[in-house]
């Protein structure tokens, strides 16, 4: 691996006035007045937790922390509480939900969601939504989590995100210190920002309250009034600072190399014995008839299959199409499995399979994904979901559509969801093994994802600025932690922090035209169109262009110049 000699002391100094104050922030005592605001995890039944209250006219109900909310598709009804806390980038206030349908029906009427609100006048929200908020007739795969803003009374609609066909989806807002942000994601690890507003007019003081349910203010639905039913699960109404104190797993132990402590960790990661069937066709057996697996039982003539996967397989991946002699596409299978856990935990699954799989635990639909693809070498990191398990035996079922040429093939890991033990475990390998490329900088950067994936955006900077500081490093990986930096202080509208991230690219990039107009771009696509234009004036100044140079620079000046019409003259 190429030694970066020399800059790892330059780039302390470069590019990282944001995180050095995040820093400073984070040492202070924020956990003085952060808080948590959410109900108890094993909080049952109708009545509301304490700080809590009705608004709307239907039923809510608890169990187990999990809101059911019941009632008519084009009323609003929520539960609602005063905050009296704020957010700041060293502890943003998170307010966050997974959303799960009861009862299978469309999505119509009023969408499920989390609001925050400063005033009558001004909220956001985040929220499940077909465009029309009617009857919803476009297939599940197109259903999307939209983003809303009420700024003085006016609603508008954000970009949607589309969401997986089971119809689960994690929504979640955060406060920071100039910022106000909603945000979706398919799996609760991979977020995408979907609307946001700076903290100023009617959104610079304290929030005034937080709404969980059905409903935006300043919405109205023409659904028919038929009931439909959502479960609000996983809420966290928090301003607490990141947990950044070490939490390690009871069965680490620093052995010779990086792997070693790690390899039995990962080997409780995965199903090493399943039980398959198949393959039969759409319309002779649902998911349903074949969730207990019975060996003495056939299902339509097929018996089970039990497979045990080699300790030394590689990545896990399960080949149905010889076990079960698949030969046509457009197919069925399934594969059964168990987990073991000691005690109730959070657990997060990653999967992959050549064309579709849905996947279920504990009988519960949790996640489904369909993509035709070529044969394709499996990633068991491209899919990724979370479900809690139960103390004692969990029943894990992959439904599994057969791919082209008959490929067909699965790939399940799973570890537990707490991120903080995660990132306390990467810290220790750091510490314990100083000098691995290798493995150091992909850990930081999983520190990095870890921290966003909790919407804690300004410690991810600051895990990315840690992969900037390391003296062995390849010209690549700077140049995707830059810009990953750049990205969260820009979602922070930290424009200081910004700007020094951006001039530190420019002091790598070089004078070549590709990196100068490449730079134009990145000031134009960070919100600083101008310092982009003023590059591209200095490329067209220069005597020394080729036509065909000539010809990509003008492009970029007047796409950068819009109406100007002295762009299109020259």
């Amino acid at each position: 691996m190429a030694k970066v000699s020399g800059r790892a002391g330059a780039r302390r100094s470069q590019g990282v006035a944001g995180c050095a104050r995040v820093a400073a922030l984070i040492g202070i005592v924020v956990a003085a007045c952060a808080a948590d605001l959410s109900w108890p995890r094993d909080h049952d039944g109708t009545a509301l937790p304490v700080s809590w209250e009705q608004l709307g006219d239907g039923e809510l109900r608890f169990e187990r922390g999990d809101l059911h909310i019941t009632g008519s598709a084009s009323t609003s009804l929520h539960a609602a509480r005063a905050l009296g806390v704020d957010g700041t980038d060293a502890a943003p206030l998170r307010f966050s939900c997974r959303v799960d349908r009861l009862d299978g029906n469309p999505v119509i009427g009023l969408p499920a969601a989390l609001v925050v609100q400063w005033d009558e006048q001004h909220s956001i929200a985040v929220a499940i939504a077909n465009a029309e908020l009617a009857a919803d007739t476009a297939p599940a795969p197109d259903r999307r989590a939209h983003g809303y803003l009420v700024n003085g009374g006016a609603v508008e609609r954000g970009t949607g995100e589309p969401l997986s066909g089971s119809g689960i989806a994690w929504l979640r807002i955060v406060v920071a210190t100039r910022d106000v942000s909603a945000f979706a994601s398919r799996d609760g690890l991979r977020w995408h920002q979907i609307v946001t507003v700076a903290r100023d007019g009617g959104f610079a003081g304290m929030p005034e309250r937080a709404l969980i349910g059905r409903g935006v203010p300043g919405l109205t639905s023409t659904a028919p009034a038929a009931d439909v039913a959502w479960r609000l699960r996983e809420t966290t109404l928090s301003n607490d600072p990141p947990v950044t104190a070490t939490r390690m797993p009871a069965s680490y132990r620093k052995l010779l190399t990086w792997e070693d402590p790690i390899t039995p960790i990962g080997a409780r990661g995965r199903i090493a014995r399943w039980h398959v069937i198949g393959p039969f066709t759409d319309g002779e057996a649902g998911h349903d008839a074949l969730m207990r697996v019975d060996p003495a039982a056939p299902i339509l003539g097929k018996n089970w299959v039990p497979y045990e996967v080699p300790e030394n397989a590689r990545g896990d991946v399960v080949n149905l199409q010889r076990l079960l002699g698949v030969q046509a596409e457009r197919q069925i299978c399934y594969a059964v499995g168990e987990i073991v856990a000691e005690n109730e935990r959070d657990e997060r699954f990653f999967y992959d399979s050549a064309v579709s799989a849905m996947l279920f635990v504990n009988d519960r639909h949790i996640a489904d994904h369909y993509d035709w693809r070529w044969p394709t070498p499996l990633d068991v990191d491209r899919l990724s979901m979370a479900e809690r398990l139960r103390a004692g035996t969990n029943r894990i079922v992959l439904r599994v559509v057969t791919g082209a040429w008959g490929v067909t093939n699965f790939a399940l890991r799973h570890e537990p969801a707490d991120a903080a033990t995660r990132i306390s475990l990467l810290r220790q390998l750091l510490a314990d093994f100083p000098d691995e490329p290798d493995h150091a900088v992909p850990a930081l950067a999983e520190i990095a994802r870890r921290w966003e994936a909790q919407g804690h955006l300004a410690q991810a900077a600051l895990a990315w600025n840690d992969v900037l500081e390391r003296a062995s490093i390849e010209p690549e990986q700077i140049d995707h932690a830059a810009f990953e930096r750049a990205r969260l202080h820009r979602l922070l509208r930290d424009r200081e922090a910004l700007v020094a991230d951006i001039e530190q690219v420019a002091r790598r990039r070089g004078d070549g035209l590709t990196a100068q107009i490449g730079l134009a771009q990145v000031w134009e696509r960070n919100g600083f169109a101008d310092r982009g234009r003023a590059i591209l004036d200095g490329l067209w100044a220069r005597e020394d262009l080729t036509p065909a140079a000539m010809i990509d620079v003008q492009v970029e000046r007047v796409r950068l110049r819009g109406d100007d019409p002295g762009a299109v003259d020259d």
